[in-house]
């Protein structure tokens, strides 16, 4: 094999190696912001169920399915993650969004393309948002999301910095 060759698929390992946990962090927000909706819709649909009876019958459900990572709790936060970031998408997109979900991956190309969206949209790992839906301002939440981003924190980072932010606020 030439140099040539060696180099360029070197550099195509990298890439991939960069990209990889990027692409499966977006497809787990995108998984979690789903879920969010779904659980919005149906308790509007639902209106006769609390809320609460509503989440243990889809986290039985989904618990039986695909393990732990539906707990009651974090179905909260997954509903929660949803509600702070659902405004970063017109109707248009949410409905695309929507759409892609409910027809699974079968259509790798617009799959491909919310993925996409959802990288330039979600900069940050799922543990970062799971902190950050936790603070009520919009306004503190999404410098806080900028700064994390600009100086690529880490959570404990961002974790540090949130008080230091609060104090600043004041």
């Amino acid at each position: 094999m030439s140099q040539k060759y060696l180099i360029e698929t070197a550099q195509i390992i990298r890439q991939v190696r960069k990209e990889a946990p990027r692409t499966i962090e977006a497809a787990i927000l995108y998984t979690y912001f789903n879920v969010g909706r779904m659980i919005c819709e149906t308790e509007q649909l639902n209106k006769r169920h609390s809320a609460r009876i509503i989440l243990n019958q889809i986290s039985s459900q989904l618990t039986k399915e695909n393990g732990k990572s539906y707990s009651v709790e974090n179905l909260v936060l997954y509903k929660q993650f949803y509600l702070s970031y659902s405004a970063r998408f017109s109707d248009n997109d949410l409905q695309k969004i929507s759409k892609v979900w409910l027809e699974s991956i079968a259509d790798m190309q617009q799959y491909d393309s919310v993925i996409k969206s959802f990288k330039k949209k979600f900069r940050l790992t799922w543990l970062h948002y799971h902190f950050l839906i936790s603070i009520e301002s919009d306004k503190a939440r999404d410098h806080l999301e900028k700064q994390a981003v600009q100086y690529a924190w880490s959570i404990d980072k961002l974790r540090l910095r949130f008080p230091e932010f609060k104090a600043e606020e004041s």
